[in-house]
């Protein structure tokens, strides 16, 4: 009782030996199925290369019968079967983009009611026909921090929005000429 870490030592000498038993099978096993498909290839590149070297002289006889008459009919190969058509994943809708996204350009500025001068640059992109993503770049550190605006709308001059991680509501200032 004292050796005894999780079982018995003459159980353990079992399960040791019959673990390297079905490990020795299992590399055994592909040893034999290695065997078995390096045979298999040998026998097809066989079977090619008979079939080339046929189909080779068959041209040679082609084009000797071709030259002699004018009424043959010319010879097509198929380099492999059509591929199958996509698997298309159905549990998921597709995602539908009218072109590709644009780059995001400085459409405005936001300011907080209480302090005109502390203002955020607002950069925004338009991504669909009626969607539109934002995002603010802090005046001291220029780190982006998005913006969230309810269904992705359009933001105009005088909406207000939050700013994650700021407190109170800031007031938004589109440019006149802003790209989009």
């Amino acid at each position: 009782m004292v050796n005894q870490v999780c079982m018995r030592s003459d159980y353990f000498i079992a399960f040791l030996l019959i673990t390297l038993a079905i490990i020795g099978w299992v590399i055994y096993q592909m040893i034999i199925r290695y065997q078995q498909v390096n045979m298999n290839n040998v026998d097809k590149f066989d079977n090619l290369y008979e079939n080339l070297t046929a189909l080779i002289q068959g041209k040679k006889d082609e084009k000797k019968e071709e030259d002699k008459s004018e009424n043959t009919v010319p010879v097509t190969f198929h380099s492999s079967p059509p591929s199958p058509p996509p698997i298309i994943d159905r549990r998921f809708p597709p995602i539908l983009r009218y072109g590709t996204y644009g780059d995001f350009q400085l459409v405005g500025y936001v300011y907080p009611h209480h302090e005109p001068d502390q203002m955020f640059r607002l950069m925004g992109r338009q991504y669909n026909t009626t969607r539109y993503e934002y995002y603010v770049v802090h005046p001291y550190t220029d780190i982006k921090i998005p913006i969230k605006v309810k269904n992705d709308w359009e933001l105009n001059t005088g909406d207000h929005i939050h700013i994650p991680g700021f407190h109170g509501h800031y007031t938004v200032q589109i440019y006149d000429d802003y790209p989009f």
